[in-house]
């Protein structure tokens, strides 16, 4: 992606590899490797990179802002269910194994219990 976009950039403003190099003080092959996509700029010269053409290491890289920002956030537990989950992963494999399956049956009765209720019209 970077390759592609190092070379949008470029093209758009009427740069040649030549230009381009010598206004990053990199060699015009180290240009060339770049848009190949043979080899890939240090960070320091990624940053020097984007505030020459003014755009962020995001577009180089290929990133949208808003995929950024649709990232799930993780809901932050209780202090009480961090605790159930470290007493959990605390026991051994057995252990956990027979909770879950008592977990899973409590569920399951509960849910039926549910069913019947909801099910149940009053005449």
């Amino acid at each position: 992606m970077f390759s592609l976009e190092l070379k949008k950039q470029r093209e758009s403003r009427g740069l040649s590899q030549y230009k381009l190099a010598q206004q990053l003080g990199v060699s015009q092959a180290t240009v060339g490797m770049w848009e190949s996509g043979k080899r890939d700029p240090s960070f320091p010269v990624l940053r020097t990179i984007c505030e020459f053409f003014g755009v962020s290491a995001d577009q180089f890289l290929g990133l949208q802002t808003s995929e950024v920002v649709k990232r799930p956030v993780q809901p932050a537990l209780s202090s009480a269910d961090a605790e159930l989950l470290r007493k959990f992963h605390a026991l051994d494999d057995m252990a956990q194994a027979r909770i879950l399956n008592s977990l899973d049956f409590e569920y399951q009765a509960a849910t039926r219990q549910e069913r019947a209720e909801s099910s149940i019209s009053p005449a």
